[in-house]
């Protein structure tokens, strides 16, 4: 905030108790959050568990609601606010067996909302009096700090105890995703450990006296009746407990370490571990002799270098074998690894945009404006320079005339002087262009799927020509789609070589190439007939696409297979080269296509034998400016496919219809 107002809004929730009637709210609360053109936060009773670790007590079987509403929560980029205190908010209060625990009441707030208070949390105080227990928010509850990290001491690991205390840890039941449940029974067995360990030391509190005593008494015993096993079995127990104590202490010590050549000094140790805490870097100089001060710039500077010394070992290329091979991939990679939060904004209709939008934008609009100059030049794009030009956009505003003068210069196609910033907005700018059914219109998304792109996922910089309203050539470069075919949600982490480059041209066919610069390689679409034996894609963001349609159509279809959510065009490329057999895209109601989200795409698959038409089979019409009119949503398959798809869509629809 720094001396800055800033504005947002607070809805207070409070959620339906039957779990049916919840959808309603939340489809409801939807779309006064689509609205809202500023950060919010979400704050209240929301009557529903999230994980199955919410809860304790009651039924086991799995909780009602979960699903739907954690895709809601993930379509709106909601993320949990932390809390302190205790952990369930929520109680019955019967006193027989049939008490119930639940974390109902909670905050959620918008990224760009957590950007500007990261400290926040929630106070939970005691259930008392009411069923529900007080919340408290405060905007700087969290104390970012170093935590001391529990190590498992290795005295501990003499006694079976420690190894059942594990086991049983390990045997609760756990609800969720196998990484959740994972996470959340390494975390119990941690704690369990933790807290035996701590009983086992206060163990140690008892007094050498004692023991004494008692052997004294084995000796008598033994020497009136000859039977010594009680003094047996307690010099025993002290040895044991002498050689844990021992152990211990020596590890403590760090004897253990002496002995094994590490000679440094406890007064040595905790003089160099004490000024590790207190060192931080204030200032750095950059690369035009400017020193910095702003932490986010130092940090970003510090991960861009790093993430270039450690990933190209450039002495193995000449410097123009490097740039002809890497370059065109390299810019939007390495700004995705070094996004910042600050980097990423928000238009009025909640979408996101980042320094890379800007930049690719420009970039693109430059060497279109000077490769063209001799005929007459209109760009139809997603971005223009508005929120760069206000109070506050400075900062953003020379990221981005870096990066692009960056970019320009790394090519070395163009010798022109630096752009200025107001020559990168002009750029912004010659994206204006509204289109139309005569003239040629060059269509340009610079990063389709932002929010893939901010998460570290698929997106694709798509271009494409119209001339007098119809596609005839269209450019897809998809920088982290594998080149290897993806058939399942797994397959879009493969470790293989990413980076694809697809290109159409009307009646020559979809050509696919790597991002290194690999021969092109024609592709087509599947040739499934049988749709039980097809796999379809949808948009992996449920705001963008109507999850319980396609679901709903697929079941028609018989497809077994389950969809491939993924960001952005690259949809479109994979099906291009038969990577599944059907794309289904139903936004919500309201929400009007653009032809930059398309345009490309469409030529893609149509040049690779596929279709692409609106719900009812019409093809999508291009020259009606910036936004495609057409029935209910979008789909592509092969021709065999498409008449089947089309039967099932339209029964789907009419049932969704009788159901309201």
């Amino acid at each position: 905030m720094q001396g800055k107002e800033v504005s947002w809004y607070l809805c207070l929730i409070y959620g339906e108790s039957v779990w049916h009637k919840r959808e309603p709210v939340w489809n409801s609360l939807s779309i006064w959050l689509d609205s809202f053109s500023k950060p919010y936060i979400l704050f209240g009773d929301f009557n529903q568990v999230e994980y199955q670790d919410d809860k304790f007590g009651g039924s086991v079987r799995p909780i009602r609601g979960i699903e739907f509403f954690r895709n809601w929560k993930l379509s709106h980029n909601l993320m949990d606010i932390p809390f302190k205190g205790p952990k369930f908010t929520w109680c019955n209060k019967r006193n027989s067996g049939d008490v119930i625990f639940e974390r109902l009441d909670k905050a959620l707030g918008s990224w760009d909302w957590v950007n500007l208070f990261p400290n926040s949390g929630v106070l939970h105080l005691p259930i008392q009096i009411s069923d529900h227990a007080p919340i408290i928010f405060d905007s700087d509850l969290i104390t970012l700090g170093k935590g001391r990290l529990y190590k498992l001491e290795a005295w501990s690991l003499d006694y079976p105890d420690c190894l059942l205390q594990v086991q049983t840890e390990w045997k609760i039941p756990v609800f969720g995703s196998s990484a959740f449940c994972l996470v959340r029974k390494l975390s119990r067995a941690r704690s369990g450990i933790k807290k035996w360990t701590l009983s086992k030391k206060s163990e140690w509190n008892c007094k050498w006296t004692d023991f004494d005593k008692e052997l004294e008494k084995g000796i008598e015993m033994g020497s009136s009746n000859g039977d010594i096993s009680y003094f047996l079995t307690m010099d025993s127990k002290a040895r044991e407990f002498a050689a844990s104590i021992g152990l211990f202490w020596k590890q403590r010590a760090k004897i253990k370490w002496i002995n094994e050549g590490d000679t440094c000094s406890k007064y040595f140790f905790h003089h160099v571990k004490g000024r590790s805490g207190r060192n931080f870097i204030k200032g750095l100089m950059l690369d035009q002799g400017q020193w910095c001060f702003d932490e986010r710039i130092v940090r970003c500077s510090f991960d861009n270098y790093y993430s270039e010394l450690f990933q190209t070992n450039m002495d193995l290329l000449s410097f123009d074998d490097f740039m002809s091979t890497e370059s065109r991939r390299s810019v939007m990679q390495g700004v995705q690894k070094s996004l910042l939060q600050s980097d990423v904004q928000s238009k009025l209709d909640k979408s996101p945009v980042t320094v890379a939008d800007y930049g690719s934008q420009a970039i693109v609009s430059f060497v279109l404006e000077h490769e063209l100059s001799a005929d007459p030049f209109s760009l139809v794009a997603e971005e223009d320079s508005g929120d760069l030009r206000k109070d506050g956009a400075q900062e953003t505003l020379e990221r981005i005339k870096l990066l692009v003068n960056d970019t320009i210069a790394s090519d070395g196609s163009y010798s022109v002087p630096l752009l200025s910033s107001e020559d990168v907005l002009a750029a912004i700018d010659n994206g204006r262009s509204e289109g139309g059914p005569t003239g040629r219109h060059w269509v340009l998304d610079p990063i389709d799927g932002t929010k893939g792109f901010v998460r570290g996922d698929q997106y694709a910089i798509a271009l494409a020509l119209l001339d007098k309203g119809n596609v005839v050539l269209g450019v897809l470069a998809c920088p982290n789609l594998p080149l290897k075919t993806i058939g399942t949600q797994s397959d879009q982490s493969t470790t293989g070589q990413n980076g694809c480059l697809f290109s159409a041209m009307i009646g020559e066919g979809t050509y696919l190439q790597s991002l290194d610069g690999s021969s092109p390689v024609r592709v087509n679409v599947s040739s499934v007939e049988n749709s039980e034996e097809a796999s379809f894609f949808e948009s992996f963001e449920a705001a963008h696409s109507l999850h319980d349609l396609t679901s709903s159509i697929a079941k028609k279809l018989g497809v077994k297979a389950p969809p491939v959510r993924i960001d952005s065009q690259a949809k479109y490329g994979a099906l291009s080269r038969g990577d599944g057999a059907i794309y289904l895209r139903f936004p919500h109601a309201g929400y009007r296509e653009k032809i930059w989200d398309h345009a490309a795409g469409a030529i893609v698959v149509t040049e690779a034998g596929g279709v692409v038409s609106d719900a009812a089979g019409n093809p999508l019409d291009f020259s009606k400016g910036k936004y495609l009119d057409l029935y209910k949503g979008i789909v592509a398959t092969n021709k065999k496919l498409m008449p089947s798809l089309l039967k099932a869509i339209q029964d789907s629809l009419d049932e969704k219809a009788s159901s309201l």
